[in-house]
C-alpha cells in the first residue's frame, strides 16, 4: 500500500501541471472510455452469462475499469514524464478512481439499504472537508515549511512524506481511497 501511495504521490509531484491543464479534456475523455468500456462488456456477463444480481453485475464491471499507475515509475526512468500521452494517462487514471470509488460507496448504500438523504449529506460532507485539506491546508503548510526550511534536505524530505502520509489518512478518514489523497499531495506540492 506504500508502494502505490508513493507511486501515486510520485506521478503527482512530476507531473507537467501545463501539460495536465492543456490536456484536461483527453483525461476526461479517457477516463470515460476506459471506464464505461469494461462496465459494458462485463454487466452483461455478469448479469446474464453467470446470473449475477444487478448490483453486483455493475460492482464487477467497474472492478474492471480501475486501473493504477503502476508502470510509471519506469515511464519516469525513460524521462517520458512530461509526454502528452502520460499527461492524460494519469489525469484519467485518476478521475476514473476518484469516481468508481464514490460508485462503490453508492453500491454498497444501495446494497444494505442506507442510500439515505443522510449518506448523501455525508458524502457530500466528506468530499467538501477532504477537498478543503488538500487545496487549501496542504498548499498554505507547504508554502510555510518551504520558506523556512528551504535549505535543509533531510527535513524536506521527512516534511515530503509526511504530507503524502497525512494525505492518504485524510483521504481514508473522509471515505476516499488513499491513492486519491496522495496524487493530490504531489499535485499540490509540485510547484514548491
Amino acid at each position: 500500500t506504500i508502494g502505490l501511495l508513493y507511486i501515486m504521490f510520485t506521478a503527482g509531484l512530476e507531473l507537467d501541471i501545463h501539460q495536465f491543464n492543456a490536456n484536461k479534456q483527453r483525461s476526461i475523455l479517457f477516463a470515460l472510455l476506459t471506464m464505461l468500456c469494461p462496465i459494458a462488456v462485463i454487466f452483461p456477463i455478469a448479469y446474464f452469462g453467470f446470473d449475477m444480481p444487478v448490483l453486483a453485475s455493475i460492482l464487477t464491471g467497474c472492478m474492471f475499469s480501475t486501473h493504477t499507475l503502476i508502470a510509471y515509475p519506469a515511464v519516469s526512468r525513460y524521462g517520458v514524464s512530461n509526454d502528452a500521452s502520460v499527461a492524460v494517462t494519469i489525469g484519467g487514471t485518476i478521475i476514473v478512481d476518484a469516481v468508481v470509488l464514490i460508485l462503490l460507496a453508492v453500491l454498497i448504500g444501495l446494497a444494505v439499504g442506507n442510500l439515505t438523504a443522510g449518506f448523501w449529506i455525508g458524502l457530500g460532507i466528506s468530499l467538501v472537508l477532504f477537498s478543503i485539506f488538500m487545496f487549501f491546508v496542504v498548499p498554505a503548510v507547504a508554502k510555510w515549511f518551504f520558506s523556512h526550511w528551504h535549505n535543509e534536505r533531510i527535513q524536506r524530505y521527512i516534511f515530503i512524506i509526511f504530507m503524502l502520509m497525512i494525505s492518504a489518512l485524510v483521504a481514508e478518514i473522509c471515505e476516499l481511497e488513499g491513492i486519491v489523497g496522495a496524487f493530490l499531495a504531489g499535485l499540490m506540492l509540485n510547484r514548491y
